[in-house]
Order: structure tokens, then sequence, then C-alpha cells
């Protein structure tokens, strides 16, 4: 069986809340490799939904040998890494910790950013009003359900369908997983790189690079198939380390925000 010669970690948390921002500041580490969203896990699912299918069919040790096959998958998806280590991205990692445990590290590490809901939901239909792209998937979404185009609407359908997945996936693993789990702020990363950093490391139980910078920040991180959403600029970051939100007030009113407000997770990490 396939050997593992790196370290992988696990990248998650919620949508507009800094994953692609961190994941090229730690891309600056020479000993990081880090993804864009990964179809790794999506790959151990496959895997586990082909078997399903072959027990109606064959007899065999479906318990040595589908473990077997995912250990020897995740060496295999990073064999051409060379680096020491690996911080892979999915919004779906922590719901997954069991798993992890099982095929890939009996002490999975999940680094995961969080950022108020109504942030999030504001930053989405800023992006969609200032890139004025009618064929955004908010927008088409909205059209199928034959509902009209304004900010409550795009707020719902936002929360409802690619809000609210990953963030029962970061508040299942909190509940359940809370010790593989680091949460990081937004608005912390923005104000306090150094700090926030040094807390990864420590997490991740990894020397602290010290040559980290804040200026000219190449995005090493980028979705290539942004395109797919009909929204340009999803996963763009600033050069330099600034936060330019739009207070969610002005955008959906103080009884949507206090209403997704509900809905924030903490950081106590």
């Amino acid at each position: 069986m396939e050997k593992m010669d790196k370290t992988v970690f696990f990248l998650s948390g919620l949508p507009r809340s800094g994953s692609t921002l961190l994941a090229s500041l730690i891309s600056q580490n020479p000993d990081f490799t880090v993804t864009p969203t990964s179809p790794l896990l999506d790959l151990l699912c496959f895997v586990d939904e082909a078997f399903l299918k072959l027990d109606k069919t064959y007899t065999y040790d479906k318990k040595t040998i589908t473990s077997n096959i995912y250990k020897a998958l995740v060496p295999a998806y990073y064999e051409h890494i060379k680096n020491k280590y690996v911080l892979d991205k999915h919004r779906g990692h922590p719901r997954n910790v069991i798993p992890h445990k099982m095929f890939v590290t009996d002490n999975p590490k999940i680094i995961c950013t969080l950022r108020p809901i109504a942030e999030i939901i504001t930053s989405y239909i800023t992006l969609i009003e200032n890139n004025k792209q009618d064929n955004n998937f908010v927008d088409n979404r909205l059209r199928e359900l034959g509902q009209k185009i304004n900010t409550s609407n795009r707020a719902e359908v936002l929360w409802k369908e690619y809000i609210s997945d990953p963030y029962m996936s970061l508040t299942h693993g909190l509940k359940h997983h809370r010790e593989n789990i680091h949460l990081v702020d937004y608005d912390k990363l923005v104000n306090n790189p150094d700090e926030e950093l040094a807390k990864i490391y420590e997490f991740l139980n990894v020397e602290k690079y010290k040559k980290h910078q804040y200026k000219n920040i190449k995005n090493t991180a980028a979705e290539d198939k942004d395109f797919a959403w009909g929204l340009d600029n999803l996963h763009k970051i600033r050069p330099a380390l600034e936060k330019k939100s739009v207070n969610p007030k002005d955008v959906l009113g103080a009884f949507l925000t206090s209403q997704y407000s509900e809905f924030d997770i903490k950081c106590k990490s």
C-alpha cells in the first residue's frame, strides 16, 4: 500500500470569509501547497457510491478492500506534490472528521474561516450589483423559482442554497469534533495577520514561517472555473491586506441584517 510521504491538513469554513486570502498567505511558505477547492473529498464519496453498486453483484472482503482503496487514494492524489505539507480546501471537511480519521490521519487538523452571515450575504449581493452580470447564479436561480429579483429574495436563496450547507458542515464539526478545528475570523486575519498565522502554525504543530508579507499578495488559490457561476471576481483578493466591506444594514436593511445575524458563529480560538 502506498505510504503518505507528506502531511495533509484541511482548509474549510464559510464562503466569502477569507479562505482564498488565507490560502494565498500560507502559500507564501515554501513548505506548503495550498489548493483551490479540491475534488479529493468528492472522489472519496464517489468511491463509496461505487462500492454500494458493487455490493449488488460481487462477493468480496468489503471492509478490508474499501479501507485499502481509501488509504491509497489520498497519497496517490498528492503524489506529484513535493512539499512537506498540503492544505486541501473543501467546505465539507468539518462534517467528515470521522472518515478522515479512518483513512487519512489519526488527528485531522481543519482550519475554518468564518465571518458574520449578514456580511457574507452582503458581499455576494454587492459583487452582483457591481458586476452587473445578469447571468449570475443567484439571479438565474430566482428565475428558475419564478421569484422576483430583489435583495430579500437574493439573500434567501444565498442562505438556503449556498451558505447553509457549509454552515451546517462547520457547526457539525464544532459540535462533535471541536478539537480538530481551528477558527479564523475574517476581521482578525485582516487586522492582525501575524497573530492569526502564528495561531494557525501552533494548531498545525508546524514551525512558524517568518517571511509572510502583506503587500503585493499573489492569489495562488484562485478558482479557474468561476465563470460557471456567472459572477466575475468571486475569488479575487486585494494585493494588500485591507477590509473594504459594505455595512450589511446599507444593503439588507436592519431587519434582514438582524435576522441573519442570529446564525453567526462566535470565534473563540
